[in-house]
Formats: C-alpha cells, sequence, structure tokens
C-alpha cells in the first residue's frame, strides 16, 4: 500500500495499492506493516530552510560510512531539488518499532539534521519513495553510492539486510553517545544524560525567575521566537527537565509558541502540522548542548569536590560508618551518592531507589534500607519527596568530627580519595560481588588487595575497616572462588575470572537481570503518570510522551491501572534485546 498526495497540501490521504508505473503526484511508502513491526527504515535528512547543507552532508555521509563499514545495503536519494536526502534501508524480517524508535532517538543525537518522525511511529512513519516528484519540484532521485552508479546501488540496496541492523545501529550510538553531536571544537560531554527520561543527571529544580518570566510572556511579533525558545530549553535542560516536563510546558507557556507554531507571513503565527517532532528535535539540541557545558575553573566544581571531599572524611571518621560489614556497604551507598553529586557538579541530586541500587551494585530494598540508615545517621538528608517520575532530592551532611571508641578491637576504614572511592564504586560492579557470600565487604577487600600487593591480612583489615578474623575468612572466600591466588596473598584481576566465580556461586548475569528488571519498572511508571496526566485533562489533551510512544496503559474492565499486563508489555520489549544480544555481541 501507498499513500498519494493527490492536492499537493502535503497531507498524502489517498490510499492506494502499489500501482505498475509510479504516479505522478508526490507518493510515499509505509516503512512498517499493518502489525505494527518495521520492514523499511527510512532515514530523512532536512534542509527545509536552505542554510543547513552542509551539515546534512555530514550527517549522510556519516551513516553511509557505518553502513559501508558494516555491509549493510542502502540506497541514498536526493530529497527534490534542494540539499535534503533520504537514506534507505530493506529489512529482511521484521524490526520491532520500539527498538526502532530507540534507534531513531539515539540517532537523532548523534545526526542533528535526521527527522526522526517516521522512525518513532509504527502506525504514520512514512517517506516519500524513490523517484517519487517533490510537491515544489524534482524527484527523490536514487544517487551514485561507494563507488557504484545510481542503477547498481539501487540494486545493491534491493538485496536487503537483517533487522539485526537495528541493534547494530543502537551499539553503535551508545558507543558514540560520549561524543556531544551540538559541540564544537573538543568540547565533550561532562553531565549525563538519562536517555529514558530525557534529562541530565541532577536535580530538578524551577526555572531561574527571569527565565521563568520569559516564558510567561508574550512573544511579540518583532521578537526572534527561536532564540527565546532556544534561550528557555537550554535553562530547562540545565534544570533538570524531562521531556515530558516539555510537552507540558509547551501547552502552558506563551514564550514557547515556537515550538508549536512557525513564523508566517507578517509575524503571524501558523500551526506546525507537527508539533511533536519539532518539540523533540529542539529538546535533543538542547540537551546536547547542556551536557556539554564546562563550568570554567573558578566555577561551581572546585568547591563541590572540596565539599564532598572533607564529607567523604567525615564518614570514615564516624563510628558506625568506618567497622564492621555493614558500614562496609552503607559506605558503598555514600560512594554511589557522592560520585553522583561530582558528576552533576552539585551538592543535590535526583536519585530513584532503582537507579542507585543499580550504581552500588545492591537491590533497591538493600539500598532503600541503607539510605533510611543514613537518614538516620544524620549523613544524607532528603530535601524535597519525588513527584511523579521525579526521584526525591538528596544532599549530603558534613559529619562533625565524633571521638571513636577504642573498643571494638580494630581501627576505622582508611578515607579515600573522591578518585579512590569512584575506583571502589567501578568494583562493586561485577554479579560476583552480588553473591551473600561476598557482598560489599568482600569487593572492598579484593580492591584493596589490588591496589597494594604487599598488603597483608592485617593491613587489609585496617583499610576496610574489619577485624582480622572477618578479614581472613572474607579472604579464604575469595581464594574459593579463585579471585585471590591460592599460593599468597594476590588479587586475580581478570573479567573471565569474575564471570567464572559469579557462575560458580549462581550469580552470573545477576546485574544484568536487575537492569532490565530496573528498567521495565521505571518504565511502566512513567507510563502510568503520563496515563494519569491525560485522564485528568480537561479540553485538549496534552502531549504526553510515554502514552504517545506506546498506547494506552493497560486497564480492567472497571478502567483501573493493569500493571501485571503493563509490566509484561514492557518486559517482551527487554525479552526482544535479549533474543539479540548474542548477535550484538558478535558485531561488537
Amino acid at each position: 500500500m501507498i499513500r498519494v498526495d493527490d492536492n499537493g497540501e502535503h497531507q498524502y490521504a489517498t490510499v492506494a495499492d502499489l500501482p505498475s508505473a509510479p504516479p505522478a503526484h508526490p507518493w510515499t511508502l509505509h516503512l512498517a506493516d499493518e502489525a505494527g513491526s518495521f520492514h523499511l527504515l527510512g532515514f530523512d535528512f532536512d534542509d527545509h530552510d536552505g542554510s543547513r547543507a552542509g551539515d546534512v552532508a555530514r550527517d549522510v555521509d556519516t551513516l553511509t560510512t557505518w553502513c559501508d563499514q558494516h555491509d549493510v545495503p542502502h540506497l541514498v536519494c536526493a530529497s527534490g531539488g534542494g540539499a535534503g536526502r533520504h537514506v534507505w534501508i530493506r529489512l529482511t524480517g521484521p524490526a520491532d518499532a520500539d527498538r526502532v524508535t530507540d534507534m531513531a532517538r539515539a540517532l537523532g543525537l548523534l545526526l542533528p539534521t535526521l527527522d526522526i518522525a517516521p522512525l518513532c511511529n509504527a502506525g504514520t512513519g512514512m517517506l516519500r519513495a524513490p523517484s517519487s516528484p517533490h510537491r515544489h519540484g524534482g524527484h527523490s532521485t536514487p544517487l551514485p553510492t561507494g563507488g557504484r552508479d545510481a542503477a547498481e546501488q539501487v540494486a545493491y540496496a534491493s538485496r536487503g539486510t537483517s533487522p539485526d541492523v537495528v541493534e547494530l545501529l543502537c551499539n553503535w550510538t551508545d558507543s558514540r553517545r560520549p561524543a556531544n553531536a551540538y559541540a564544537t571544537g573538543a568540547e565533550q560531554q561532562v553531565r549525563t544524560i538519562d536517555y529514558q527520561l530525557r534529562r541530565l543527571d541532577g536535580p530538578h529544580f524551577d526555572l531561574p525567575p527571569k527565565i521563568k518570566a520569559l516564558a510567561e510572556a508574550r512573544v511579540t511579533t518583532r521578537q526572534d521566537g527561536s532564540r527565546i525558545t532556544w534561550r528557555i530549553l537550554l535553562a530547562a535542560a540545565h534544570a533538570g527537565w524531562a521531556y515530558s516536563d516539555v510537552l507540558a510546558a509547551a501547552d502552558e507557556y506563551p514564550g514557547l509558541i515556537h515550538l508549536t507554531h512557525r513564523r508566517g507571513p507578517n509575524g503571524s503565527r501558523i500551526p506546525r502540522r507537527r508539533p511533536a517532532r519539532h518539540i523533540a528535535r529542539q529538546w535533543n539540541r538542547a540537551l546536547g548542548a547542556a551536557a556539554a557545558y564546562r563550568p570554567s575553573d573558578h566555577q561551581n566544581r572546585p568547591p563541590v569536590d572540596d565539599y564532598l571531599a572533607a564529607a567523604l572524611a567525615a564518614v570514615h571518621a564516624h563510628p558506625q560508618l568506618a567497622r564492621g560489614t555493614h558500614a562496609a556497604a552503607l559506605r558503598v551507598v555514600l560512594y554511589a551518592l557522592i560520585t553522583t553529586m561530582r558528576s552533576a557538579h552539585t551538592l543535590e541530586v535526583d536519585l530513584s531507589m532503582r537507579r542507585w541500587a543499580l550504581l552500588c551494585g545492591s537491590t533497591k530494598s538493600s539500598v532503600c534500607r541503607d539510605v533510611a540508615a543514613l537518614i538516620d545517621l544524620g549523613v544524607i538528608t532528603r530535601i524535597a519527596r519525588g513527584r511523579g517520575t521525579h526521584a526525591d532530592t538528596y544532599t549530603l551532611t558534613i559529619i562533625p568530627a565524633q571521638p571513636v571508641p577504642g573498643t571494638q578491637g580494630f581501627p576505622p576504614a582508611a578515607s579515600p580519595t573522591l578518585e579512590e572511592a569512584a575506583g571502589m564504586l567501578a568494583h562493586h560492579s561485577q554479579d560476583v560481588f552480588t553473591s551473600d557470600q561476598l557482598g560489599a565487604a568482600a569487593a572492598q577487600v579484593h580492591h584493596a588487595l589490588l591496589t597494594d600487593e604487599r598488603a597483608s591480612v592485617a593491613s587489609l583489615a585496617t583499610s576496610v575497616g574489619l577485624d582480622e578474623r572477618t578479614c581472613q575468612e572474607l579472604v579464604a572466600r575469595l581464594r574459593a572462588v579463585r579471585l585471590i591466588v591460592p599460593s599468597h596473598l594476590e588479587a586475580v584481576d581478570s573479567e573471565p575470572m569474575y564471570a567464572a566465580a559469579a557462575r560458580r556461586l549462581g550469580v552470573y548475569g545477576e546485574l544484568r537481570r536487575r537492569e532490565r528488571q530496573y528498567r521495565a519498572e521505571s518504565a511502566v511508571w512513567a507510563w502510568w503518570c503520563d496515563e494519569l496526566v491525560w485522564r485528568g485533562a480537561k479540553g485538549p489533551k496534552p502531549r504526553a510522551a510515554w502514552r504517545v510512544r506506546l498506547g494506552r496503559f493497560p486497564t480492567t474492565e472497571d478502567g483501573r491501572c493493569n500493571w501485571p499486563a503493563a509490566v509484561r508489555r514492557m518486559a517482551s520489549r527487554l525479552s526482544w534485546e535479549d533474543a539479540t544480544a548474542a548477535g550484538r555481541v558478535r558485531a561488537a
């Protein structure tokens, strides 16, 4: 089936069977079938205003170079008379729509001129076919590529490729994410982007007063709505806003009118046909720019580091945090908080129990208990309760020095530097240390032995804050799973050995399993929050990001949420990732 633009209004309302001869009017091909599975990948690189020809050429070259390197048959077409380009990849089997959407959104951050809308909607996603006329003149014309003339390239692209190419592109964008597509020169991403909620790490707070006033003011005909919108979006990205917040703000703030309307003749405002696509594109740009912002030396980075270093030293001087196996687990929770604060350049961060647990290599229930204990000790303060998909906001308190009683028979753990704390936290991200037989204390003993090859049991006990008997027992357990050499006190640091030890203890793949579970739970919760906003809206319905992506939240006959059905649908998406995991490993 094809769609034809009979009246030249870019509506493509006429549906027809594929004819033997191309129609005289512009016509499109659907990328997905009626079941919602993609059989074509159509990448639309736009140059609507005629000023981005160089950007389009660079982005197309980036994608086609990757295709050539991975032997992926593809076809490049000139969209019409301008610099726009279409890149086609035919799939030999169906590709999951959710995973195609993930791929498109990740590529949108990497390739600024890519219009991701056709790849994000299996129901309506379509692209003008090769040879189709353009409503403003010209045709979609196949171009010579990779040393082949146009006819040879068409024949080459017709061979198609496995739907695993979607997963390969996801992997590729993952590896490229530290480089910011919207930065210039040697700028690199210095803040982490949460690609699920599409926000920066750090606390969520209101816009600065000047920016909020700008957002609440009506844009006059003499003002540049595009520039005003960019200032507001950039401030929102720095303020920790998520994509769902921006969608809601687009309907609320008159200063963001450029997101939903384009400039017309005589200063008029014309509604955009697909505002959600424009909002997504502009928000991706703002996120990329905010993530690449690098504060100068005199700004807030050194004071944050100084405060965190002082807090870390105070933690290790606290009698209830310096000694024992439970104290070792509490310290890992603090290391995760400190490392997150340092990455976000702030002393206030939003952190969910699920994400906190993944950082610690622990479970959300354990972290929940540990955080409650640290709040009781006055080390952590919860300064704001989370709302909707936003997690609680926490800060760290420097505890006054306390006398350390000497009745327990062993000294407190040595205080690490911020870099050492980050390294120790990373060492917990091994499946083997999730075993009840080892845990956080064993991970810290092993890490201490790696950093001091001449260590003795006594010095290890001092370093980790354990009595020698407990330390000796942990050394024996590590030696039993071959993470310490049998003949002498030397730690083994090898990924195959970590994996083998995890298999012996029956915990191989545990952290990956938790990551899938927590990701699904978080996504389902965000979906449900969007559903509540949608249901409660009076008048025009808001743009709910997850509802647009996944449809209506599953409900029972009486209208209540059907949580098990929602989790099953989300688990189905994760199963697709598991099914292609072996292909991803081979491709890597």
